[in-house]
């Protein structure tokens, strides 16, 4: 399929949504030159957020309110794809309540007893580390603890009014990531108010 076979299936998509017309032109503009795996998962907490009929629980993290005083009027949630799963997993081993047993993880794959192991012996241990890895996006899922890039909203007599997307690298310079919003989506201007 390509590209404007897929952005008319985009486009038809967005317009069955009762909340379409709270899209922005500028996310409109976004969601069409994304891949599909980042438009699924943008649309997904659009829908979570709008309470769609038969739409399950989204696994990110809960959506809440910038800080400070140059964003602080906007909202963002979490929107996550395959390409976050690394990110889940070392923001999830990272934290220094994890410390001990990230050494306990280290310590076995560097234990002196493991050079004579056999090679099946080396393939069940290293199955092993990759399953305690790989459970912590099981378990950072299963607590609504996901992260990724943001869907960016305002709110607006108690509707969701939907920007664009962004990403965490935006924070850097705050007063741009406004200026690219507001003069992105004048249409919705009321929402930087």
């Amino acid at each position: 399929m390509d590209q404007k076979q897929l952005q008319k299936v985009f486009a038809a998509e967005l317009g069955d949504r009762p909340y379409a017309s709270r899209i922005s032109k500028l996310l409109f503009e976004t969601l069409m030159d994304c891949d599909g795996r980042t438009f699924t998962a943008a649309v997904a907490e659009m829908d979570w957020l709008e309470k769609m009929p038969g739409h399950s629980v989204t696994r990110t993290k809960k959506q809440k309110k910038f800080s400070g005083d140059i964003l602080g009027k906007l909202w963002h949630t979490h929107y996550t794809t395959s390409e976050h799963i690394l990110t889940n997993i070392e923001v999830h081993w990272k934290s220094e309540s994890r410390a001990s047993e990230v050494q306990a993880i280290e310590d076995l794959m560097t234990a002196p007893e493991n050079a004579g192991k056999s090679h099946e012996e080396l393939r069940k241990l290293s199955a092993d580390i990759a399953g305690q890895l790989g459970g912590a996006y099981k378990q950072r899922r299963s607590e609504r603890k996901l992260t990724g890039e943001w869907l960016i909203y305002g709110l607006w007599e108690g509707k969701n009014y939907f920007l664009d997307l962004g990403c965490h690298a935006e924070l850097i310079d705050e007063q741009a990531l406004f200026d690219r919003l507001y003069s992105g989506c004048p249409e919705f201007d009321f929402c930087f108010q």
